[in-house]
C-alpha cells in the first residue's frame, strides 16, 4: 500500500514539476522572442527584457534538478563503481543518494533564508519582491529531496527512473 501510494505522489510531483519547468521553458522562449521583435523590428526595447527571462531561466533551472534526479540522470562515475562487486555497487549508489539528500536540505536551508532577506527588495524592472526571483531555490531543494528519500527509502527503484 505504501509503495502504490508512493507511486501516485510520484507521478503527480513529476507531472507537476514537468508542467512548471515546460511553462518556464516556454515563457524565456516567448519572452526573449518578444524582446529581440520589439528591439530589432519595432525599434522599441522593453525595460524588463532581460530580466523576466532570467526570472523564469532560474526557476527552469531549478525545477530541472529534480527532473533529472528522477530519472537518475545526473553525472556519475560508473566506470569506478561497476569496479565493485554489485552489493559494494549499491552502497555507493545510497551514499550518493545521502549526499544528494543533504545537498536538497542544503538548498531548503540557504534557500530559505536568502528568500526572506531579498523579499524586500524589489525587482528592478517589474517592482516584483526579489523574494520570488529566489523561492525557486528551496522548492528545487524540497522536490530534491523528496525525491532522494524515495531512492533512500526503495520506494521507487531504480528501474523506474
Amino acid at each position: 500500500m505504501m509503495k502504490r501510494a508512493a507511486r501516485v505522489l510520484d507521478k503527480f510531483l513529476v507531472w507537476t514539476i514537468q508542467g512548471a519547468a515546460a511553462l518556464s521553458f516556454l515563457g524565456v522562449v516567448c519572452l526573449v522572442s518578444y524582446g529581440v521583435i520589439a528591439r530589432f523590428l519595432l525599434h522599441k526595447g522593453t525595460a524588463w527584457g532581460e530580466e523576466l527571462p532570467l526570472f523564469f531561466n532560474v526557476w527552469f533551472s531549478m525545477l530541472a534538478i529534480p527532473l533529472v534526479l528522477r530519472r537518475r540522470g545526473h553525472i556519475a562515475i560508473e566506470f569506478f563503481v561497476r569496479l565493485f562487486p554489485t552489493k559494494v555497487q549499491h552502497v555507493f549508489i545510497k551514499f550518493v543518494d545521502l549526499l544528494i539528500f543533504a545537498f536538497g536540505v542544503y538548498l531548503i536551508w540557504y534557500g530559505v533564508k536568502i528568500v526572506s532577506i531579498s523579499m524586500k527588495a524589489r525587482m528592478a524592472t517589474v517592482g516584483w519582491p526579489l523574494g520570488f526571483f529566489y523561492l525557486s531555490v528551496p522548492i528545487g531543494g524540497f522536490v530534491v529531496v523528496l525525491i532522494s528519500l524515495q531512492f533512500l527509502l526503495g520506494l521507487v527503484s531504480d528501474k523506474e527512473a
